[in-house]
Formats: C-alpha cells, structure tokens, sequence
C-alpha cells in the first residue's frame, strides 16, 4: 500500500484498492473515498475542479494478490448509442469493458469467463430477458456485482427484482455519476466479500 506521503491527481489509476484522503484546495475541505484499484482518480464531483488524493489505508481483506489490475464488466444494452456512451464512460474510468446487445450475446459472453460486473437493461428483447439474464449472472460462482437499468419502472417489473436481490438498479437516462460510485462501492464490497469467503 502507498504511504501517506504519497499523493495522486485525477486521471491517475489508482494503484491499490483503498481509502484516500481527498483534499480540495479551493474549498478548503477534505473528506475521505474508497477507490478501486485500477480505476482513475476522479476529479471533484461538484465543481469539476482537480483536487489531490493521499493514502491513508487499504480497504481490509480486500487487496488480495489475485485480483485483477482492471475489475472487467459486461454492459448490455440494445440502444447503440447508450452503449457506445457507457462502454466509453467507463473504459475512462479504467474498466475493462465486453459489450452486448442481445440477450444471446450477453448469455454467450456470460458463460464464457467471469465478470466483475453486470450492468443491463431490464426491457431486454422480450420482456423479462434483461431479468433472466441477472438470474443467470447471480448464479455464477463468484457471482458478479448485477445492476439493472429501467426506463419505465411498474410494480410488477419492481416486485421481480427485488425478488431477485440484484446489487442495484438505476432508473433511464442513467446518471453517469451515480453509476460510477455506485460501481466503485460495490465492487469493493464484493472484493471484501470473496476475500472473507476465499
């Protein structure tokens, strides 16, 4: 783990899974943020602005040596331009990134290798395929972070997922910023979980 001398700017990858002390000049503030290894250092989430980053210690159990330098997702999502928009969000912010869009492709690609995470709409194809697929993803072993996207959410369509007891979901247009953290806290969490199981 880096010291606490040691210090970061946004657009640097971050070398170790952890928490870091993020300090903001111009407002004078400092706060604390877990980061995943291998994603970016981000820049401040309310003026955009750069601010600095410092180590201050490692997320218990979850630097482990086996895990991997970029946590690699599955996006899946039939709109083209949504998922050109997504896989190049997030490939900036240093994920690896396998795209889908169809449920037979996300399937093929699914039963293929692991995924640290899924992320797909729930309107997938025929209705109930983006509900099939997380099914699917939450049985794999080590089972992957699973988010759902929903454009018009209805009681029915609710009631399925949280059935199903999927990481999280997201309402349409996605909120970019709100899907990176919530990517980055998960993640962590599922890393921490593998960690206390392994």
């Amino acid at each position: 783990m880096p010291t606490r001398k040691e210090c970061y700017k946004p657009g640097q990858v971050v070398p170790q899974t952890g928490v870091y002390k993020v300090v903001h000049h111009r407002h004078r503030t400092a706060h604390h943020s877990s980061l995943l290894r291998g994603t970016k250092f981000p820049l401040c989430k309310k003026c955009g602005e750069k601010v600095r980053f410092a180590a201050v210690a490692p997320v218990p159990y979850a630097a482990v040596a086996s895990e991997p330098a970029r946590p690699h997702l599955l996006l899946v999502e039939e709109e083209p331009s949504v998922l050109a928009t997504l896989t190049w969000v997030l490939e900036r912010e240093g994920y690896e990134v396998s795209t889908a869009d169809s449920y037979s492709q996300a399937l093929g690609l699914l039963s293929a290798r692991n995924y640290d995470a899924v992320i797909s709409e729930i309107d997938l194809g025929n209705a109930g395929q983006g509900i099939a697929l997380a099914k699917n993803a939450m049985h794999r072993s080590p089972a992957p972070v699973v988010i759902l996207s929903v454009a018009e959410p209805d009681e029915r369509k609710l009631r399925k997922v949280l059935g199903l007891g999927i990481t999280y979901m997201v309402m349409k247009p996605i909120d970019l910023s709100d899907l990176k953290g919530v990517l980055v806290r998960t993640l962590l969490r599922r890393a921490d979980t593998l960690a206390w199981s392994g």
